[in-house]
């Protein structure tokens, strides 16, 4: 089964609401999707279908917001892990 792919482009987000808006913009979010690292890793382990996630224009994030970058890389990590038949990359 060929994954369902996304693109996030993160150009000018900067701060953590930004980038949960932009999330909520491009996936599948519920409506009570809670706008953390938290819900976010349980809507990317929470879905049956095959993902591809490609977050772009990732530069103005990781300098404004250093460790909550660190922590997003490390989550897309362990979820990549958690569900076989997902993948996420960062350009």
């Amino acid at each position: 089964m060929e994954p369902i792919k996304y693109t996030i482009n993160l150009e000018g987000v900067v701060t953590r609401a930004e980038f949960h808006e932009r999330i909520c913009a491009s996936l599948p979010c519920p409506h009570y999707y809670g706008k953390n690292l938290d819900a976010f890793y349980d809507l990317l382990t929470g879905h049956g279908e095959p993902w591809e996630i490609t977050f772009s224009n990732t530069t103005a994030l990781e300098q404004e917001l250093p460790r909550y970058f660190g922590a997003l890389k490390e989550l897309c990590a362990e979820a990549q892990e958690e569900k076989g038949n997902l993948v996420i990359i960062f350009e």
